[in-house]
């Protein structure tokens, strides 16, 4: 699908939301401080999964970043994930409202497309 310009800056605003996040979680991963809860937690005998998946994800929305234009060939987790900061941050974007719209909309046809394709 072609995008705007507009449309580029709000997908790479959303990958750097994203990516400041994952960046708290590794952060923890490293964290020492035996009251942190959550770091922890995820320090569990599985950890290195949790780990993998994380950096898997990091991956994924640095690329993303670079390539904006790869929105709609991410896998439908990574589409999940997106939209969800999306719509969180909708205020953000308010100053480009055409865009913000229009963004949706594709999300919509590359849905519909999509599930007109499982079916046939």
């Amino acid at each position: 699908m072609i995008l705007t310009e507009a449309q580029i800056d709000i997908i790479q605003e959303v990958c750097l939301i994203e990516l400041e996040n994952l960046d708290g979680i590794r952060d923890r991963f490293n964290s020492d401080d035996p009251t942190d809860e959550i770091a922890n937690l995820l320090k569990y005998d599985g950890h290195s999964m949790i780990y993998d998946q994380l950096e898997k994800l990091y991956n994924t929305f640095s690329d993303l970043y670079r390539r904006p234009r790869n929105l709609f060939s991410l896998g439908e987790n990574e589409i999940m994930i997106f939209r969800h900061i999306l719509f969180n941050y909708e205020d953000n974007f308010i100053d480009r409202p055409n865009a913000l719209s229009n963004l949706w909309n594709k999300f919509f046809i590359s849905e519909k497309i999509n599930s007109t394709q499982i079916m046939n």
